[in-house]
């Protein structure tokens, strides 16, 4: 399925009958080697906002990342937001955030994580309220040996086995892409999607209307939405090379560069008097389309 398709495709349905869902690292924004670095466009937030009104208040982010972090990354008037795996949402930004997870008793397990990231330079643990995040990204012999990674990756799971024993709270390990990300269990981005789906159902402004999803991602830990988006009819796009998420995807975007130029591209396409001239470089998978049924 050509890019051109899938644009045929927005124009049918109608962008203002599309729930359009995306993540943040990799997928809307590039990261650094170190987690912190990593800022948005200075157009980048207000493209959003006008996405959302294009979709009718349809436009939502579904991120690891915790909510003062989206909040830095955008500090306009806030968006709609699922963060850190679905354990807080805020799907009406005049709205205080709701946490859906008690947290972790983090005490017992920030010790051995920091021996962990003492051990392998250029590793980073990151502290979330309900999170916690140890990156590889920076340290080669994390990144350069796959042995090493999964000998890490047991390790984690030792702990956590641990801590589900002595707190009777489990504690699940979701591969974020050069990330270990560490939370609740039992929830992940599909729960999100379903709970965007539910909430979404319930307006006013849908009654006895067929709505499509999309959802943008890049790592593993995108696929339960991505599982989600497509049993709903809609398009999985995926972003970047990681053949894990390439294999399932409709459609793959080279980089988050390619993710804005479409936002771009359909916020023009909407504007009157635009020339709608379209320069993405889209690639589809091989294979048949999952598309809306």
């Amino acid at each position: 399925m050509t890019y051109e398709a899938l644009e045929s495709w927005i124009s049918e349905v109608g962008i203002e009958n599309i729930i359009w869902v995306t993540d943040i690292d990799e997928t809307l924004v590039e990261k650094g080697t170190n987690p912190n670095d990593i800022l948005a466009p200075a157009e980048l937030e207000e493209q959003c906002h006008e996405i959302d009104e294009a979709t009718e208040g349809r436009f939502f982010i579904i991120t690891g990342r915790e909510l003062p972090y989206v909040d830095a990354l955008f500090p306009g008037k806030g968006l709609k937001v699922s963060a850190e795996y679905h354990n807080v949402m805020r799907l009406d930004p005049s709205k205080d955030p709701v946490a859906v997870n008690p947290k972790p008793k983090w005490d017992l397990l920030d010790d051995e994580l920091k021996s962990l990231e003492d051990r392998h330079p250029g590793m980073m643990l990151r502290i979330k309220p309900f999170m916690r995040s140890l990156h590889y990204s920076g340290a080669d012999d994390v990144m350069n040996d796959a042995e090493m990674k999964d000998q890490i990756q047991g390790e984690l799971e030792g702990m956590m086995a641990e801590y589900l024993f002595t707190t009777g709270q489990e504690i699940t390990i979701i591969d974020g892409g050069k990330v270990f990300d560490m939370g609740p269990g039992g929830l992940d981005k599909g729960h999100a999607f379903k709970k965007i789906m539910e909430i979404v159902s319930k307006a006013e402004n849908v009654q006895g209307r067929t709505l499509y999803p999309i959802y943008f991602g890049d790592s593993p830990g995108d696929l339960p939405a991505a599982k989600v988006v497509q049993d709903l009819g809609g398009m999985f796009i995926s972003v970047g090379e990681d053949p894990r998420v390439t294999s399932i995807s409709d459609f793959r975007l080279d980089n988050p560069a390619q993710t804005r130029a479409l936002i771009k591209s359909v916020i023009d396409s909407v504007q009157p008097g635009s020339d709608n001239e379209k320069t993405i470089g889209f690639q589809p998978k091989s294979g048949p389309s999952t598309g809306p049924k």
